[in-house]
C-alpha cells in the first residue's frame, strides 16, 4: 500500500494552487518524504525531509518539525529528536497535537545524559 501512497502524494505534487500558505508543492514534499520514510524506513524519509527545512514556506510548518522529529526518535538520535520536539511543540497551538508532542518529548528525553 505504502507504494500506492508514494504514487498518488507524487501525482498531487504535479498540481499547484496558487495563494496557499504554505503551497501546495511544500506540503505535498512534506507528505512525499513521511510516505518514503513510512515505505523505506526513517533514515529514507529524514533524507527528503531534511532539504525542506530551508524552504522558507515550511519554516513555522510545525508538521515538517514533528515529521522530523519522529523519524529520528525511531533512528535513536535523541537530541535532535528533542530539539525536533520543542519545535514542532512551539509551532502548534493545537492541545491535542501539544500532548502527544509532550509524551513524545517527554519519552526521547529519559534517553538523554542527565
Amino acid at each position: 500500500m505504502s507504494a500506492e501512497v508514494v504514487a498518488a502524494v507524487a501525482q498531487a505534487h504535479r498540481r499547484e494552487r496558487p495563494g496557499c500558505s504554505p503551497p501546495p508543492r511544500s506540503v505535498v514534499e512534506l507528505n512525499r518524504g513521511v510516505a518514503i520514510g513510512l515505505r523505506d524506513g526513517p533514515q529514507a524519509g529524514l533524507d527528503v525531509l531534511t532539504p525542506l527545512l530551508a524552504d522558507p514556506a515550511l519554516a513555522t510548518y510545525g508538521y515538517l518539525s514533528s515529521a522530523r522529529a519522529d523519524f529520528l526518535r525511531q533512528l535513536r538520535q535523541w537530541r535532535p529528536a528533542a530539539a525536533a520536539y520543542e519545535e514542532a511543540l512551539t509551532l502548534t497551538g493545537n492541545d491535542v497535537e501539544r500532548a502527544f508532542l509532550t509524551e513524545r518529548l517527554t519519552e526521547v528525553q529519559t534517553h538523554l545524559p542527565i
